[in-house]
């Protein structure tokens, strides 16, 4: 994760999921106490994180914004970061919006930022009002490494729902029609509403290089009860990737064209583990019909409408290219021992001369 300066090529990429305060609650923390849980404590360190990786591409979910008017948020910092309460305006504070935080800090660092939320549902259904919190995926890069060119945000709900749609349709003439309308209420319920996460893509130029690259981010669900809601989330967002990198003279809607696409960075928090499906149908570009991902749903009495999921993007994960780098395995699982050992060395060096300023001041 340190880049080299002598090559121009390369730039550094981090993931982070920061935990919404929202989110950080005892219940699901127990073992925490409630200065380390507490948001002015923990956002210090998320920004020396940050700062210290230095990252050229930053991808963070969880990052929670405020409600308001109309379903409108604010991504810049408020005039008097210091007040504390809601502004006559109506826009939120600093202290719950953490995104105008974040703005606050990395367009000063020299960042550039893309925000996008998760859908605003309430528990019954209809949007939530002005004032609610809800939380979504910041993509930003650094000005002197990478040139916006366009962005796409995606609503996975809709796009699931789009395919139940479809299910609907095809199946009319297979199924009984009170059987085929109870499978596709349900699920509408289980797989459409529960989608609410949104995945964002950014088109940049790398200016050492003139490539143009497509930077993306998403956050899966976590139920972990539902890995086949975790495998179509992740299979529409793979769809709308390969949209938005195909070259804008193949046709819409075209798969299985030559590659001449964009080359993709992938971050997200999938929810997953190396077993399951989802990291499955990243690493290998398919997932059988019988993997037992799928076939839960089907057990549910759900309308599964991916029965094949499958891209051509020709991913690669960054635990299996740093095995092949380094060699290295912990736990049947691929990661840069070596590196991550220096990393973490070196890490432990910077906190220490940072304490030793401190205490000096």
């Amino acid at each position: 994760y340190f880049k080299d300066d002598q090559n121009k090529r390369a730039f550094v990429v981090m993931q982070y999921n920061v935990l919404a305060d929202s989110l950080c609650r005892e219940d699901w923390f127990p073992y925490t106490s409630d200065e380390v849980r507490h948001w002015p404590f923990r956002k210090k360190i998320i920004q020396k994180q940050i700062r210290y990786r230095n990252p050229d591409l930053l991808c963070l979910e969880e990052v929670q914004s405020v409600i308001g008017p109309n379903g409108t948020f604010h991504i810049m910092p408020p005039e008097n970061p210091g007040d504390q309460s809601r502004y006559a305006d109506g826009r939120p504070s600093e202290e719950e919006n953490h995104v105008a935080w974040f703005a606050s800090w990395l367009m000063k660092d020299g960042y550039e930022l893309h925000y996008a939320r998760k859908e605003i549902k309430s528990k019954d259904g209809p949007p939530v009002g002005e004032g609610s919190i809800q939380i979504g995926n910041l993509l930003a890069w650094k000005v002197s490494e990478f040139e916006f060119i366009e962005s796409k945000d995606v609503v996975l709900s809709k796009e699931i729902q789009s395919a139940i749609d479809t299910y609907h349709e095809r199946h009319r003439a297979l199924m009984t029609p009170g059987r085929l309308d109870r499978m596709v209420q349900r699920s509408t319920h289980f797989l459409a509403y529960c989608s609410t996460q949104v995945a964002s893509f950014v088109r940049l130029r790398h200016k050492a290089t003139n490539q143009q690259l497509a930077f993306c981010g998403v956050h899966v669900a976590a139920n972990f009860r539902a890995p086949y809601l975790q495998v179509m989330q992740v299979q529409v967002c793979l769809e709308e990737i390969e949209r938005f990198t195909r070259p804008r003279s193949c046709p819409p809607n075209m798969r299985g064209m030559p590659r001449e696409q964009l080359p993709v960075v992938l971050c997200g928090d999938f929810n997953s583990t190396p077993d399951q499906g989802v990291v499955t149908l990243l690493a290998t570009g398919s997932l059988p019909p019988e993997h037992i991902d799928l076939e839960r749903g089907h057990e549910l009495g759900l309308a599964v409408p991916i029965t094949h999921p499958s891209h051509s993007l020709g991913l690669v994960s960054t635990h299996h290219w740093a095995a092949r780098n380094a060699g290295a395995m912990i736990n049947g699982l691929p990661i840069c021992e070596q590196r991550f050992t220096q990393a973490q060395e070196q890490q432990q060096r910077y906190l220490m001369a940072q304490q030793q300023q401190q205490h000096q001041q």
